[in-house]
C-alpha cells in the first residue's frame, strides 16, 4: 500500500518495478548466453540489497567472464 500511497510514489515504483523487472531479464539471458554459472543469483541478490548494486556486479562479473581464457578441448 505504501509502495502506491500518492501519485508521486506510483510513479517511482512502477519505475523501480520495470527496471528490476528489465535487468532480471537481461541477466537471465544474458548469463545463459555466455555460460556463466548462476546467474539467477544476481536476481536473488536484487532482493536483498538493491538493483543499483547487482546489475553492476553482474555486468563486471560477465567482463571478467568474456575475457578469462577459454578452456581448450583436445
Amino acid at each position: 500500500a505504501a509502495w502506491f500511497a500518492n501519485p508521486a510514489v506510483s510513479s517511482l515504483s512502477v519505475d523501480l518495478l520495470a527496471t528490476a523487472s528489465a535487468a532480471s531479464i537481461f541477466i537471465i539471458i544474458e548469463g545463459r548466453r555466455l555460460g556463466m554459472r548462476w546467474p539467477w543469483l544476481y536476481v536473488l541478490g536484487s532482493f536483498v540489497t538493491a538493483v543499483a548494486f547487482v546489475f553492476p556486479l553482474f555486468l563486471a562479473m560477465r567482463e571478467r567472464h568474456m575475457s578469462a581464457p577459454s578452456p581448450k578441448a583436445d
